[in-house]
């Protein structure tokens, strides 16, 4: 696992959370832009409204970013989209570019917000995400 997110870092994250959810709608909308461009072979993963999956995205992100301090349910949250993320065809490498789109589409929705402290603390959160999910999709092909 990499270093730990710091306490300022979940701070930075938590607050300026409050000023990217507002633009929840450009965020995602540029993520997902971002994501295909850099990725388009995950475009076929995407067969539902892209306008529902945007919001999901963002409901998702919500969530984890609230749980940042409760570790159990942070956890709980990250591994249950990593075992979903395997019936999508989701693999471990893939985690890297979904994590260079949504880096790159807060600093393109939120620029005064995305501080070089700021950005590096999401860029924590997002490791700690990732790493997250990948361990709770590595615990799907285990028999309990």
């Amino acid at each position: 696992m990499s270093n730990p997110m710091t306490s300022q870092q979940r701070n930075l994250v938590r607050r300026s959370f409050t000023y990217i959810a507002p633009e929840h709608a450009a965020v995602a909308r540029l993520f997902y832009d971002k994501l295909f461009e850099i990725a388009p072979d995950l475009r076929h993963m995407f067969k539902h409204d892209m306008d529902m999956q945007r919001a999901k995205v963002m409901q998702m992100l919500a969530s984890l970013v609230s749980s940042l301090d409760d570790t159990a349910h942070f956890d709980h949250t990250s591994h249950e989209l990593g075992k979903r993320h395997v019936g999508y065809g989701v693999s471990n490498p893939q985690y890297k570019l979904v994590g260079q789109a949504l880096i790159w589409a807060l600093q393109e929705a939120c620029p005064t917000i995305m501080t070089p402290a700021v950005t590096e603390a999401w860029a924590a959160a997002y490791t700690k995400i990732a790493e997250a999910a990948i361990e709770g999709a590595a615990n799907t092909h285990k028999e309990p």
